[in-house]
């Protein structure tokens, strides 16, 4: 048996196979092709991820960076930290959760840095760029589909939308298979600043990049998602300035009619479809005004969207025309903050412990009201309530040396090292977007891409190269 697996894990082929087919699959975690054996659930992204990290063992090794075995040491220590809290706090169900996402960061991490020492930086970026370039089209093009019919996959999300009996202008929130149009925005973002930091001709990468902006600020109107839309637009500025000479004249006369198309296909979609479409009056249906409009789910289970959570007065409103008093996003975002600060300062920054913040918000044992919101929107803060000074800082270091080994020596490979600062604004992005950090998948595998990434320059060899 450990022959067959040492000879599987040597084999280039079906390490390069099998990494494709992680890869596709992530974004459709257990919606694809899952079972149950009884205590869990099994799905292809958790099966292929257990099948590499097993034949990673025996893979071939050659040289990593320093930067990408500190990453995964930290996420040992992560790991090691939640699970010596876990017997230490309440609420151990909201532990599990946590605990399980920190268990496939690690996973994912390792997966990737040693199918990047196995097959090589090229051939590993070329993997990933080919595969998330079919994911980021297929998330598009469902997310215009539910631009266009108001038709979602069945969730919470649409279970509520269905609950109030009307179509308005949420109904047309594109959110795939993610329930929530800010965690869609985030695979957006995130994939699209993947394809701009591996992708390494410079002309091409010049009508992608604008492509991919262009496609993200729309949805990031649509989404009513202004932080990723602050996002898009600082990025399209920075690439602008340092573009600016050698975009002049980078694109051929087709490139320049592809993004026209686009362009006018976009604005079309999304004018006429979200922002025109016609709105059924808000008083068709009336509601108790002693109830809220939407019963929070058994098991705590709680949405960011703002139509969501609003208590009406006597009719169901419009999500246009919802008062600032009834729900306010900045004041939501800082009572989260404040919160998470509160809980920091009572562990005595240690961390209340792995999924303790989402049980206290569920329990209301909190100071700062948050509008039933029991996730941080905010992974450094839900990083340090939860865990403390300790994994906060050394996480907080790791990304902080990255960026300044990148900046250090952007001479050595511009392309990337403009990649990899795009992509940082991208991930900077992500961290206040949705409403838990932890538990996406493209986190996981956005950070070990942009930290392998980063790790380059450690490999390169170069007069310059910083060990």
């Amino acid at each position: 048996m450990i022959g067959k697996l040492k000879s599987a894990a040597a084999n280039k082929e079906w390490v390069e196979i099998l990494f494709t087919l992680l890869i596709v699959s992530f974004p459709f975690g257990s919606f694809l092709l899952s079972f149950s054996i009884g205590f869990m659930i099994l799905y292809p992204y958790l099966v292929l991820v257990c099948i590499l990290a097993l034949l990673a063992l025996w893979m071939p090794r050659n040289e990593t960076s320093k930067l990408s075995r500190l990453y995964l040491l930290f996420l040992l220590l992560f790991f090691s930290y939640a699970f010596v809290g876990f017997f230490f706090i309440p609420a151990k169900s909201y532990a599990l959760i946590d605990i399980r996402s920190i268990v496939l960061m690690l996973l994912t991490t390792w997966v990737f840095i040693a199918v990047r020492n196995f097959l090589g930086f090229k051939k590993w970026k070329t993997i990933i760029l080919f595969s998330f370039k079919i994911i980021f089209v297929l998330i598009i093009c469902f997310g215009l589909f539910e631009i266009l019919s108001g038709w979602h996959v069945t969730g919470a999300f649409t279970e509520k939308i269905s609950t109030r009996g009307l179509k308005d202008n949420m109904s047309y929130i594109p959110v795939f298979l993610w329930d929530n149009p800010n965690n869609f925005m985030v695979y957006v973002l995130l994939i699209g600043s993947v394809i701009i930091l591996l992708e390494s001709k410079s002309r091409k990468k010049n009508y992608e990049t604008i492509t991919i902006l262009f496609i993200a600020l729309m949805m990031a109107v649509v989404t009513e998602a202004r932080i990723a839309q602050f996002t898009v637009i600082i990025i399209s500025l920075v690439y602008g300035i340092a573009r600016f000479t050698e975009l002049k004249n980078s694109f051929s006369r087709k490139q320049v009619y592809f993004i026209l198309v686009v362009l006018v296909g976009l604005i079309y979609v999304v004018g006429t479809q979200t922002f025109f479409k016609e709105i059924p009056h808000a008083s068709a249906t009336k509601i108790s005004a002693t109830e809220p409009l939407y019963p929070v789910p058994a098991g705590g289970k709680r949405l960011r969207a703002k139509v969501l959570d609003i208590y009406a007065s006597d009719t169901i409103l419009s999500v246009n025309h919802v008062s600032k008093d009834k729900r306010n996003s900045k004041d939501e975002r800082l009572a989260l903050i404040r919160n998470g600060l509160d809980f920091t300062k009572e562990s005595h920054y240690l961390g209340i412990g792995p999924g303790q913040y989402r049980f206290r918000h569920d329990q209301n044992q909190i100071r700062h009201h948050a509008f039933g919101n029991n996730g941080a929107h905010f992974w450094l803060i839900e990083l340090l309530s939860q865990y403390g000074i300790l994994i906060f800082g050394i996480y907080a270091g790791i990304l902080l040396w990255a960026i300044v080994l990148v900046t250090r020596n952007y001479g050595k490979s511009n392309e990337l090292a403009f990649g990899i600062l795009v992509g940082f604004l991208a991930f900077g992005c992500a961290m206040l977007l949705p409403s838990a950090f932890l538990i996406l998948d493209i986190h996981w595998i956005f950070t070990v891409i942009w930290i392998v990434s980063a790790g380059e320059f450690y490999t390169r060899k170069s007069s310059t190269a910083e060990c």
